[in-house]
Parts: C-alpha cells; structure tokens; sequence
C-alpha cells in the first residue's frame, strides 16, 4: 500500500492546488487518429513453413488504424486538464477495442499523466530516425509479414515500454536549457485492472510488478544541426524465476538540413535464481534519413536478443535473436496523406533449425497509403 500511496501522492497534491477553480470552458472531444493499409510479398523459409504443416500466404494485407478522442481545459488558475482515449478500429491488433487512455494535470510544475498509455522513459526517447512509419507500421519484428518462430521471445523496441499499454503514473517536467526529466511507476505489466477487473491490482509470480523508473531527455539546437538524446533506467519485481529486472537505455539523434542520423540502445538484466542463469538481453538500432519536399527516404536496422530464463548451463545456453533491415520511403501527395513503401529482410533465430520450427527469414516488398487526421 505504502508503494501505490507514492505513486498517487502528487497527483493528490496538484488537484489540492487547483483548489475550487472551475474551469473556463468544459472540456470538449475532438476526434484524430490514424490510418494505415500496406499490399506487400514475402518470403519465407521453406523448411520453417513446411514443418508447421500450414501454408503463408505470399501477398498480403495489412491495416493499422486508431481513432483517437481527445480534449482540454484550462481552469481559471492556470492548471491545464486533458484526456485522451484511443480506440482501434481495424487491422493490426482488435483484441482490445480502446487500448490506451490517459488523464494529466499540467502546469508550471510539469506534467502529471495517469492511465494505460506510454511511460514517461518512452515518451522522451529517442529512436533511429524512419520515415513514412516503416513497414507494416513497424511491425517486422512482431511477424507482421515474415513468420515469427513461437520459440522466439525478443523485445523489438529501444524503449524501455515494459509496461506496454497497462495502468500507470508518469510525471514530465517542464524543459530547462533543453533537459527535461521523467519518471513512472506501474504497479503491474500484466494486470488487468481497469479493464474487466475492479479489485485491487494483481500480478502473477512470473511477470514484471511494482516498477519504477527515471529518466532524461534532451532537445537542442547548434548553429544549423539539431540535437536530442536521452538516458533512462528502470528497475522492477520479476517473480519467483527471476531475482530482479534493471533496464536501462539510451538515444542519440541529429539533423541536418534534412538529413537524420541517430540510434538508440536497450539493455535488460535479469538476475537468475540459485541455480540458473541470467536472462540478459539487448536491444539496438541505426539509421539515416533524407527528407527534401514530399520525398522522404530512410535505411535502419534492428537488432535484438535475449537469453531464455530459467537455463541451468553455460554450455547449452541459448538466445532467441531477430534481426530486420528496411529500406522506406514515403510521398506526401496532401495533408496527412502519404504513399508509402520499402523492402526489408527479417530473420528470426533460436536454438534448434528451420526444419524444427525455431529459425525463419525471408524478404518484404509492400506499398500502402499511411493517413493521418
């Protein structure tokens, strides 16, 4: 109780600040969102699907779409109140129809956010400059084209987004000299709390719990070159198999008339019990961008691996690797609309062979239209 009690305390402190101001107008929703549909060709490989006794189709379609609600008010002492809800509406993931939301308290102090949305080390982060979203909406490493083996089990983001779309609290504060700080805590990466569930949050002995993390970001600007970077880390209960998980990451980007050059870096640790190894793993990434008018063209890599928890010996350790390069490009053909496409080469490795059902890679060719509204 005394963790949650931390977590909510300055919440609880501004709304007392804000005493009995009203607000100057009511909040009102207005609708945003996004939409994506790709046509590609991939490759698999023939012994991976052949093993699987299933067939792939080689052309397919794919969606990513989201409508998002949102609104704000400034009450009458300055303090800013908003919301935002997000809702899928087609393509990529309907297994939950609203799958972030999010209410924050804003003023000279910073910003406040509660509710199922992004953590505070993901929203200052950094990433390897991509344009026109990458391919698939940058879902390579998720299966989207080429099949993902279920023997593989890596982290596909720089991010330290442990608590993917779960309930949390984040602070952000307002930027000095171009710093900014941000710090959250999530009572739990797998609770169900707040979607069909409304007793006390819960968490299996196997899953990340009670995780606090901290980090930096900077934004700046010398001469014609633009620069942004970030730090962050991130430390968490992970059960009765792991003794504890520590994350920590790191973004560095920069601009120059209209190119983008950066990467970012993910480490995760987590210590294994009496008798087991630690299941460590890494996540990182490159690229270069170009955007000149409606042209935009960019070149990144991804690389991730992680060791399987709960392995007992260093001569038949094991790490589950995946691996994507993709080359994107987009046209602005009007306001929030582009045409957009790539080629990638996803691999995807873990003990054992293609033949056994653990190895898979082949080539992705797509086109689409990515919209924004």
């Amino acid at each position: 109780m005394k963790k949650i009690l931390i977590g909510t305390s300055a919440l609880v402190a501004a709304a007392a600040f804000a005493g009995s101001a009203n607000a100057a107008d009511p909040i009102k929703l207005s609708i945003g969102g996004y939409g994506a549909v790709m046509v590609g060709y991939a490759s698999n490989d023939d012994a991976f699907i052949r093993q699987s006794g299933n067939e792939v189709s080689a052309v397919d379609v794919k969606g990513d779409n989201e409508i998002h609600f949102s609104g704000k008010t400034t009450l009458d002492n300055g303090l800013t109140v908003a919301v935002k809800y997000e809702i899928e509406s087609g393509g990529r993931s309907m297994s939950d129809v609203s799958d972030e939301w999010s209410i924050s308290l804003s003023g000279n102090f910073g910003t406040i956010k509660t509710g199922a949305d992004d953590n505070a080390l993901t929203m200052i982060h950094n990433n390897a400059p991509i344009v026109g979203g990458g391919l698939a909406g940058g879902d390579l490493l998720d299966g989207a084209y080429v099949v993902k083996p279920g023997s593989v089990s890596t982290e596909t983001d720089t991010a330290i987004d442990t608590n993917g779309d779960r309930e949390a609290i984040s602070y952000i504060s307002p930027s000095f000299a171009g710093f900014t700080f941000g710090a959250s805590y999530v009572p739990s990466a797998s609770s169900t709390h707040g979607d069909d569930n409304p007793g006390a949050t819960t968490t299996a002995n196997t899953v990340v719990s009670d995780a606090y993390g901290v980090g930096l970001g900077y934004a700046g600007k010398f001469g014609d070159v633009t620069v942004s970077a970030d730090i962050g880390w991130l430390t968490a209960d992970t059960g009765n198999q792991v003794k504890n998980r520590d994350e920590y990451q790191a973004g560095l980007k920069f601009g120059y008339a209209g190119f983008e050059v950066g990467g970012a870096y993910r480490k995760i640790n987590m210590d294994g019990i009496t008798g087991q190894l630690d299941a460590d793993g890494t996540v990182w990434e490159a690229g270069v961008s170009y955007k000149t008018g409606p042209y935009g063209i960019s070149l990144t890599y991804l690389d991730a691996k992680q060791a399987d928890v709960g392995q007992t010996s260093v001569t038949s350790k094991s790490d589950d690797k995946s691996k994507a390069l993709q080359l994107s490009t987009s046209y602005n053909m009007g306001p929030g609309v582009d045409l957009v496409g790539g080629l990638a080469y996803v691999k995807f490795d873990s003990a054992g062979t293609a033949s056994t059902g653990n190895d898979n890679d082949g080539w992705v060719a797509a086109t689409g239209l990515s919209l924004t509204f």
